[in-house]
């Protein structure tokens, strides 16, 4: 006995040629949410110049949503989420930076009333003291993350939609190059 394998292959035929316009549909949804994106943020003062050179061949980052979905602070309990983001190193590097930054961290104390240790903490927990973003495989276009939430992030698509505006009058007044505009998978910029 053999095995005819076209019903097989046809069945798959099917359902692969359903694939392709449900794709070219969501690459046509982005590029009409890209529209509508570049509208606001012409809206609130950015040139089409830079509007048109921050979205060149933008495709929505598919990791972006992964993560959106997936953050670890809602996953795990509190106990867990801190066994996993801290260790001895990243202790001893904000000790080590403390010594380092005593005056700005003191100055930073006087001025806003928030304790040094509170600042260290939030720096070492938001980017391990500016290491994360030496790390590729962890940095992101800013632009693209905050396009794919704004377009398809769902209850974030707010959040992506204002941000991104504000990512855009960064880049108008030039005050970030656009090939060091990167940050984290939220579009995050910066060491916190």
């Amino acid at each position: 006995m053999t095995f005819d394998a076209r019903p097989v292959l046809a069945a798959l035929a099917l359902i692969l040629a359903g694939l392709v316009p449900a794709g070219e549909a969501m690459a046509a949804s982005f590029d009409n949410c890209v529209a509508g994106l570049k509208s606001a943020a012409r809206a609130k003062g950015v040139s089409s110049g830079t509007a048109n050179a921050a979205f060149r061949g933008i495709r929505p980052d598919p990791d972006v949503l992964a993560k959106a979905r997936h953050q670890p602070e809602f996953k795990k309990t509190l106990w867990e989420y801190l066994d996993t983001t801290t260790s001895d190193l990243r202790v001893e590097n904000g000790r080590k930076y403390k010594r380092e930054h005593a005056r700005l961290l003191n100055a930073i104390e006087a001025r806003y009333g928030v304790d040094q240790n509170i600042v260290l903490a939030i720096w070492g927990m938001e980017s391990n003291y500016g290491h994360i973003l030496e790390d590729p495989t962890i940095v992101k276009s800013t632009i693209r993350s905050l396009a794919t939430l704004a377009c398809q992030g769902g209850r974030r698509s707010s959040y992506g939609k204002g941000q991104l505006i504000a990512a855009l009058q960064i880049l108008q007044r030039g005050d970030v190059a656009p090939g060091r505009m990167t940050g984290s998978w939220a579009g995050a910029m910066g060491h916190t």
